[in-house]
């Protein structure tokens, strides 16, 4: 199922809202690298948490095109944060950029986040761009490919003997 691909689990002491929408249309069954769509969930919630003080953070999961069993799905993380400012928005998926608040706050963080997401959804045959405006928020949306399955088809975790 996709809600087992995405295995997102927070807790925040922020008065922020984490909410998951995916839409019904996809398949129940689905399968794909869950690692690398999580590292790339994982990354995005991260920054929409670390950059939101109070309000909230949505994935959205829609479906694209379904040809022949591959799915194409779109997966949105929308923040109401601090947002980008807009001459950073080409260079954000840049390793070591960091973009810094207005108010001069600092953000935990190397910079490299968001250029390993990019990567990752590359090797995955995808591509993510993001769209954004100061005090409001930012949106990540990123396209992956995944294969419709049926609970049959799932691959069976592997269990290894202890010695």
């Amino acid at each position: 199922m996709l809600m087992n691909l995405i295995n997102i689990q927070y807790s925040t002491a922020k008065n922020v809202a984490i909410d998951i929408k995916i839409n019904p249309n996809i398949p129940r069954f689905v399968y794909g690298d869950q690692k690398r769509l999580n590292q790339v969930l994982i990354n995005l919630v991260s920054n929409s948490l670390k950059f939101t003080e109070e309000g909230s953070v949505t994935i959205l999961v829609n479906l694209i095109d379904n040809k022949e069993g591959e799915l194409n799905l779109n997966f949105e993380v929308q923040d109401t944060g601090i947002g980008i400012p807009e001459d950073k928005l080409d260079t954000i998926f840049d390793p070591f950029v960091r973009v810094r608040d207005t108010q001069k706050k600092f953000y935990p963080g190397i910079g490299l986040g968001l250029s390993i997401v990019k990567t990752i959804i590359s090797l995955m045959k995808g591509d993510i761009s993001v769209t954004s405006e100061l005090d409001k928020g930012s949106n990540f949306s990123f396209n992956v490919f995944l294969k419709e399955s049926d609970e049959k088809q799932l691959p069976k975790a592997k269990v290894k003997d202890t010695p």
